[in-house]
């Protein structure tokens, strides 16, 4: 069981009146899209005007409080995505879309490109178990995006793609 506020983990299945599978029960979260929100300097002004950079450095731990529980409890988020995490305050986040996260043996089968390490870049995610190097690379990923409001880091000006800058090594920060 989780209980972390913010993770909206499936807590219990809703089954119909034949005993089959119908649904599941979850938090309800809150909040603003990290991707339509902060990484989007004009929408992070307008959504979060009073902001300072101290907001930011708490937006950043209170993500890292919420990935390190997981973690401790055997859990690799694997999909690392700013549409899945929910802002609120910079004290107040929720993780949502959390069915892909690798639990066990179970892996994540998705992936979102420019928080992908180069080891793992056009593999299929169904095939493999993350490892905590993998996920720590996500994590830092996200938040170099979050403190350099619309900066993705393997993204230059007359570069490649992200992912082949990611596959490169090419950091141009």
């Amino acid at each position: 069981p989780l209980q972390c506020e913010g993770i909206c983990f499936p807590e219990a299945f809703i089954l119909n009146e034949r005993n089959e599978f119908v649904g599941y029960l979850m938090r309800e979260a809150q909040g603003y899209e990290l991707s339509r929100s902060v990484f989007q300097p004009r929408l992070f002004r307008n959504r979060f005007p009073q902001w300072n950079k101290l907001d930011t450095i708490l937006l950043c731990i209170t993500i890292l409080n919420k990935i390190k529980y997981l973690n401790e409890k055997g859990v690799i988020l694997g999909d690392i995505n700013p549409g899945n995490i929910l802002v609120v305050s910079s004290k107040e986040v929720y993780f949502v879309d959390c069915d892909s996260y690798q639990v066990g043996n179970h892996p994540c089968p998705v992936g979102t490109a420019n928080f992908t390490p180069p080891e793992i870049q056009k593999k299929d995610y169904k095939t493999f178990l993350r490892t905590q190097a993998m996920e720590n690379f996500a994590i830092a990923t996200l938040l170099f995006m979050i403190m350099l409001p619309g900066k993705p880091p393997y993204s230059a000006v007359g570069g490649e793609t992200p992912e082949k800058n990611i596959r490169k090594g090419e950091f141009p920060y």
